[in-house]
């Protein structure tokens, strides 16, 4: 997991709410999700 996605799951279990983290992080809700998906290493 690298710092962004770290940073957007921080943000989305604050914000309890996919949508908010987005607004919050300056992104868009399908981004946080795909990035939130993508296989750990």
């Amino acid at each position: 997991m690298d710092i962004r996605t770290l940073r957007y799951f921080v943000e989305v279990v604050r914000q309890q709410s996919f949508t908010r983290a987005a607004e919050k992080l300056f992104v868009t809700q399908p981004t946080i999700s795909k990035m939130l998906k993508k296989p750990r290493r």
